[in-house]
């Protein structure tokens, strides 16, 4: 289909899209007049695509906290996704980077991120994932313990 002409190439495209899709093309008010595939596709997709408004994606980014229980995968999951619509571009990584030191919950690997000069994404999620291990294990072995001073009082 590439290789056919505009006005083929068009018909076609308007062939297909469906009667509610061509009725709203129809009205956009795009010109029939050097109207290409790629216009008529640009101009659906200002139509469909909803608007963003930069400013307020950035505050949700920034507004994004890790959850008490939440692993850390899963918060850089949310902030990625967030990420996606801030346009942040060369600095995406280091925005996603920053957050676990502003968001994280655990008040010692924060102290473990502000004594790192300079460290990437992975690092911080190895320390994080590491960060969480320890607690779930320290918390298994106090768990022990206290179970083992019940059965001693006993």
């Amino acid at each position: 289909m590439d290789q056919k002409s505009q006005s083929i190439r068009l018909a076609t495209f308007r062939s297909v899209m469906g009667k509610q899709c061509l009725q709203i093309f129809l009205n956009l008010n795009c010109g029939t007049e050097e109207l290409t595939i790629n216009s008529a596709l640009k101009a659906l997709e200002d139509h469909f695509l909803p608007k963003r408004n930069v400013v307020y994606e950035r505050y949700v980014f920034n507004s994004c906290f890790q959850a008490p229980e939440e692993f850390i995968d899963y918060y850089v999951n949310r902030l990625r996704k967030l990420a996606s619509s801030c346009q942040f571009g060369t600095l995406t990584g280091k925005m996603i980077r920053d957050r676990p030191v502003i968001g994280n919950q655990d008040k010692s690997t924060k102290a473990r991120f502000l004594r790192e000069k300079d460290f990437s994404l992975d690092k911080a999620l190895d320390m994080c994932k590491s960060s969480e291990i320890t607690n779930k294990q320290l918390k298994s072995i106090q768990k022990d313990e206290e179970q083992n001073n019940e059965e001693q009082n006993l």
